[in-house]
């Protein structure tokens, strides 16, 4: 009787990722999750997302007026930030108006509501900073910046820098 031949099993290869590797992408899967909890008690206790927060703060911070100029400074599409606008507005937090040299432009601007708001309201980062850091120095605080911001610039391929890509209707890429 002939023998059966065992089909070819290619060598097990190692996990591609090293230790390292895994434990950056869990401390980012962490990290992750604390602001979505943090987020959604800021939603609960004010009314607002922390995202509705840090246009509005953005607002406060002056330079910008515009859907487009938000859009921009906080790397969200310019469709989504409609979205948050328009329920800013709803909220009595925002108001709109046509430009009176350029119609075409509407001005966003923050209501007396809206400044209060973000006078007495931290960004969930910043409260948990506050509660859990508060005995960081400033260099401290400057070398989590830097960190941080060394590992966005090392996962980002350009993107993230420039304001989000819409689709159009037929699934073609539009600039925002």
């Amino acid at each position: 009787m002939p023998q059966k031949k065992r089909p070819v099993v290619a060598p097990r290869k190692s996990h591609p990722l090293s230790v390292p590797d895994v434990r950056i992408l869990h401390a980012l899967r962490q990290l992750a999750r604390i602001l979505d909890i943090n987020s959604r008690k800021l939603a609960r206790t004010k009314g607002v997302t922390s995202v509705q927060l840090f246009c509005l703060t953005t607002m406060a911070l002056g330079g910008a007026d515009t859907a487009t100029a938000i859009a921009a400074k906080v790397h969200l599409s310019s469709s989504t930030i409609v979205g948050i606008l328009d329920r800013l507005e709803h909220k009595k937090l925002v108001t709109r108006a046509r430009d009176l040299e350029d119609r075409r432009v509407v001005r966003v601007k923050l209501s007396d509501a809206g400044k209060a708001l973000v006078e007495t309201t931290l960004h969930p980062v910043q409260s948990l900073l506050e509660r859990k850091f508060n005995g960081l120095t400033q260099a401290g605080a400057t070398r989590i910046a830097e960190a941080l911001e060394s590992l966005v610039g090392m996962l980002d391929d350009g993107d993230a820098r420039e304001p989000p890509r819409e689709l159009s209707n037929d699934g073609d890429s539009v600039q925002a």
